[in-house]
């Protein structure tokens, strides 16, 4: 009974997976890849703007927060 079970269940998930086409078009409707290019990109001025910034500074304390843009950016680039 459970090998029957598990046929059925298999047969079903697969029935109900979008097709690639379907995806293209979830893709389309919402952007994602354009989003998340556009996040990167941002996040990538971001870092060379305080690090332009660091290299001009001659305050320890700025320089310390812009090691924590630094830092924040980077974490966020990396879970994208």
């Amino acid at each position: 009974m459970i090998d029957g079970l598990s046929a059925v269940l298999i047969h079903q998930s697969r029935k109900n997976r979008p097709s690639p086409h379907h995806r293209k078009g979830y893709e389309e409707k919402l952007h994602l890849v354009n989003k998340f290019l556009s996040a990167k990109e941002k996040i990538t001025e971001i870092q060379k703007t305080a690090e332009l910034i660091k290299e001009k500074n001659k305050d320890a304390g700025l320089d310390t927060l812009i090691d924590e843009i630094l830092t924040k950016s980077e974490e966020i680039f990396e879970e994208l």
